[in-house]
């Protein structure tokens, strides 16, 4: 364990809280956890890499592994069966395909100023950008479907919940254009990165009737209309709280 040495994004919530578990469950030495932002001008890793794909270091043997391979090692010191698992084709393939998504997009997840100069800052990288944005797209259309058909006891076609996941969708993308200080496709899509998270986050939370019903409790239309209400606010909160962090300086806030 302490011949490990795992280099992560501090400032990635992400990054910060599964290091963190890897040191308490021993998977780690706390002075195997560093931050990128410590590493020395001497280095073994790819710096370029290591920015896109977390970097573990074995110090004895002074082997590096990156992204999946990484969480994969370290890992399997403890849990030997992980490693046989993970390195199948089929699942491998999949793990990096996911690791990659979270990776590359991980600082709309958590919301971060386009000018960040954080030197672990990712990649832009489109086609992950875009394959992230059309998850959100269709998980919110599932929770917002689901709920509909709660609220309207099963009686609303699918063809309308689709038109106002288009509009709604239309809706925020105009607002955030027209708040862009220059109008470029990574910062358009730096910015509707992060609107999206917060809507499937509020979307996410439409869910909770729908599985409270499931467990055979019976929710009237008055107390659903109210919840949602409760839920559109929190999401206006959350979309403000995020315009301050993409624009710190803006005077509107």
């Amino acid at each position: 364990m302490n011949n490990w040495q795992l280099f992560y994004d501090e400032d990635c919530p992400l990054c910060v809280a599964y290091t963190k578990l890897f040191v308490k469950y021993n998977f780690l030495s706390a002075s195997g956890r560093v931050p990128f932002s410590q590493l020395g001008a001497q280095t073994p890793l790819d710096l370029n890499r290591a920015r896109n794909e977390i970097a573990l270091y074995n110090t004895q043997t002074q082997t590096v592994f990156y992204g999946v391979d990484s969480l994969v090692e370290l890992l399997n010191t403890k849990l030997p069966f992980v490693k046989p698992i993970a390195k199948f084709a089929p699942i491998y393939f999949l793990l990096r395909q996911l690791y990659k998504l979270i990776s590359y997009n991980r600082k709309v997840i958590v919301g971060s100023s386009l000018c960040n100069e954080a030197a672990c800052t990712p990649d832009f990288n489109v086609p992950y950008r875009l394959a992230f944005l059309a998850l959100l797209l269709m998980a919110c259309a599932y929770f917002l479907n689901q709920f509909l058909q709660l609220l309207t006891q099963g009686s609303l076609n699918s063809m309308p919940y689709i038109t106002y996941i288009r509009l709604l969708s239309l809706v925020f993308i105009s607002l955030f254009i027209l708040r862009l200080k220059a109008i470029d496709w990574h910062t358009s899509l730096h910015y509707l990165g992060n609107v999206l998270t917060i809507l499937f986050i509020g979307h996410f939370f439409l869910i909770v009737p729908v599985l409270l019903t499931h467990l055979s409790l019976s929710l009237s239309v008055a107390p659903l209309i109210v919840y949602a209400g409760l839920v559109s606010g929190f999401v206006i909160y959350l979309l403000i709280r995020r315009l301050k962090v993409m624009l710190p300086n803006d005077s509107l806030f």
